[in-house]
């Protein structure tokens, strides 16, 4: 299963894949949401999941930020926990390349975003 969550505040789409081995169809994914990294298979390679159970990458040519999940059951909390860590990952590599900063006054947007991007991913699922 693979996911696109279009976020209108910060104009990104986040892809989020779900138990796809495939990475060709992981490639055509990122195409089709309008990204065109330089190098795709790169990308792709760096979503291995060995050992993990999850895995986020941003490419920083074309601003595509991918999460990939072994799987997402629904009610399965240890699954909805590598979502969530997953999900931290992305809003902070996403805060990072927009120039927000981390340490700001207050944590409000990035806890927001990391909770759009959670409950967006579950409402899908």
């Amino acid at each position: 299963m693979i996911l696109v969550i279009h976020d209108p505040i910060y104009v990104q789409d986040v892809l989020v894949v779900i138990g796809e081995s495939s990475e060709a169809a992981i490639i055509r994914a990122i195409a089709k949401a309008g990204y065109n990294p330089p190098d795709v298979e790169g990308l792709c390679g760096l979503l291995d999941l060995t050992g993990a159970d999850g895995r986020t990458v941003l490419d920083s040519d074309s601003g595509a930020v991918v999460i990939r999940l072994n799987r997402l059951r629904k009610g399965n909390a240890e699954e909805v926990s590598h979502l969530v860590h997953e999900c931290v990952h992305a809003a902070t590599m996403l805060f990072g390349r927009i120039g927000f900063p981390l340490k700001s006054k207050t944590d409000e947007p990035l806890a927001y975003y990391v909770a759009f991007l959670v409950r967006s991913v579950l409402e899908k699922v």
